[in-house]
């Protein structure tokens, strides 16, 4: 890695610390609460949080050998998705992590770039739409809290399939736009030609499949995996709403907090901070205690480096694992 890069992703991590660090002083967090929470809920959300990722493997699993019938191990999925995740929590928007996940699944299976970055572009459309789709009910309980969310997600909507739409469909051979491409593409090199109709043409094929059981399917898993991982937030924060924050609210209280704030902090993570710095706090504040944001946002923010961190220095010592 770039000592560039290297300091890039220090300085980001740095932010997040910092960021959590005078979080804490400005909502004058009792330390006590932090430093004893119980572990066998720590444990008991780190099985749910790894489970969700094991469902976004499979997911990948399921797209990657759609197109390129070649199979990888379920470990090799996940530790692209965890590559993936890493490169997005060390940098701007948590919607970073493609090239990551997609240098991953070439290296691993001998498939060109362009086509793993065609497929990583797809799964991503699915973590866009569904959840973006979920805040945009949501954030009606919420406002005016939430009127910046409402705003990012109506534009990730609509961006993302005017996006899809645009780079798969084909234009008139007399148009302007398509003299104006023509020109475009004769100054770019035939090797770029060749990887942006590779990525254009893998993404033309997912447009045009009209497999609604595979498509049903992956719905199936999106959804799955983000409930388990804003499971994952209401196994952490119950004890502490319990015991030092309201011991008489309702467990589904918890529970529907919990959701609201999984999925308002992860739309407010694509805004481009360093790893989410000050936008994952802000969605997750708009319903959680301060002292569960801290809690939720250390766990989440730890569990993706240490594992991302660990799947990237795993990757030198393997080798190819794809089969026919």
């Amino acid at each position: 890695m770039p000592l560039t890069s290297k300091l890039s992703y220090l300085i980001s991590f740095l932010i997040v610390l910092i960021v959590i660090i005078a979080y804490i002083y400005l909502f004058n967090i009792d330390l006590n609460i932090l430093l004893n929470i119980e572990i066998e809920y720590v444990a008991l959300a780190s099985i749910v949080y790894t489970i969700a990722w094991f469902v976004s493997a499979v997911r990948l699993k399921i797209i990657f050998e759609r197109v390129t019938g070649k199979q990888l191990s379920l470990k090799d999925y996940l530790l692209a998705r965890f590559i993936g995740s890493l490169i997005a929590n060390l940098t701007p928007s948590s919607l970073g992590g493609e090239p990551g996940r997609s240098l991953v699944l070439s290296r691993k299976s001998g498939v060109e770039f362009a086509k793993t970055l065609a497929i990583t572009t797809y799964e991503d459309f699915f973590d866009v739409i569904l959840p973006n789709l979920i805040v945009l009910f949501l954030a009606v309980f919420k406002l005016p809290l939430t009127i910046p969310l409402l705003l990012i997600s109506s534009l990730l909507i609509s961006g993302s399939f005017l996006f899809i739409t645009g780079i798969t469909t084909d234009m008139g051979s007399k148009s302007r736009l398509r003299r104006i491409a023509t020109y475009i593409d004769s100054k770019i090199p035939s090797k770029i030609k060749a990887s942006i109709r590779t990525f254009r043409d893998t993404l033309k094929y997912f447009r045009n499949n009209n497999d609604r059981g595979f498509m049903v399917k992956l719905l199936v898993l999106t959804l799955l995996y983000h409930v388990l991982s804003a499971l994952t937030i209401y196994i952490l924060v119950l004890p502490i709403y319990l015991k030092h924050i309201a011991d008489s609210l309702a467990y589904v209280d918890v529970f529907t907090t919990s959701i609201m704030a999984y999925f308002f902090s992860y739309v407010a993570g694509v805004v481009p901070t360093p790893g989410g710095a000050i936008a994952v706090e802000y969605g997750l504040t708009i319903t959680l205690d301060p002292v569960a944001v801290v809690i939720v946002r250390v766990f989440m923010y730890a569990y993706i480096v240490v594992l991302g961190g660990m799947s990237f220095l795993s990757l030198p010592r393997m080798k190819s694992s794809s089969k026919r």
